[in-house]
């Protein structure tokens, strides 16, 4: 799977108002992230199709690189299973 590049409003726009603070403080709570990688449950017969995650890639953090996550999913029902989908360049 390829994970697309999004700008940061397009990230923001795929979760509610009340989540979107919390991933707009991300970065600065990470200064050395080089992007937000945007997870998501694309199952269709999944009750959690269209579930999101925000996820910050970077040195210091558990994903590394966007190739590190290209392909990898969170999750471990196959039913829950959120995928890399795209990811914002926050440098």
């Amino acid at each position: 799977m390829t994970i697309r590049s999004i700008t940061m409003d397009e990230l923001l726009a795929k979760f509610d108002h009340c989540t979107r603070p919390a991933i707009q403080m991300l970065p600065r709570k990470q200064p050395t992230a080089t992007h937000i990688a945007l997870f998501e449950n694309l199952q269709a017969d999944s009750s959690a199709l269209g579930a999101r995650t925000a996820v910050l890639v970077g040195p210091d953090n558990t994903f590394k690189t966007l190739e590190e996550i290209d392909g990898r999913h969170l999750g471990d029902l196959p039913s829950q299973r959120q995928y890399a989908v795209a990811a914002v360049a926050l440098t």
